[in-house]
């Protein structure tokens, strides 16, 4: 597999930087081809059963448009750090940096919480609005008490 490591590298570094799915899903399975080609079988099983089902999320073509143009959450934290909230400030004093990063925590937690408690308010009006269509459903048709 030495000899093929490089090309390998190479073209699946291509995919990924694709930008259109059609030419990406055609250069991904030419790969998993010529993997089986040189006899890289359980590279090709590998790569089939750990990565094939997931294109959308490494693949560039499946970040386009996203608030997430990156496959790491870091990196794009990162970025917007650095240019949205600093200003693309590439010094920035300590303590600065400290406050700003336990106040972005905050924050992040304080949204997180109230995400759950949207979906945890959600959830508990499914079943009681089920009822009452079943309930509509039931006096539209005729029928009795549900």
């Amino acid at each position: 597999m030495y000899d093929l490591l490089e090309p390998f590298v190479n073209e699946v570094r291509e995919i990924c930087r694709l930008r259109d799915k059609g030419t990406s899903t055609t250069k991904y399975t030419s790969l998993l081809k010529y993997l089986r080609v040189k006899v890289e079988i359980k590279a090709a099983a590998y790569m089939e059963k750990s990565w094939s089902h997931r294109v959308d999320q490494w693949a560039t073509f499946g970040r386009l448009g996203s608030c997430v143009n990156t496959s790491m959450l870091c990196e794009r934290f990162h970025k917007t750090l650095k240019h949205d909230i600093l200003g693309g400030k590439a010094n920035v004093r300590i303590d600065s940096l400290i406050q700003l990063l336990i106040r972005l925590t905050v924050e992040a937690e304080e949204e997180r919480e109230v995400m759950v408690r949207i979906r945890t308010i959600a959830i508990s009006h499914i079943f009681p609005y089920t009822l009452y269509q079943l309930h509509l459903d039931g006096k539209r048709s005729g029928g009795g008490k549900v």
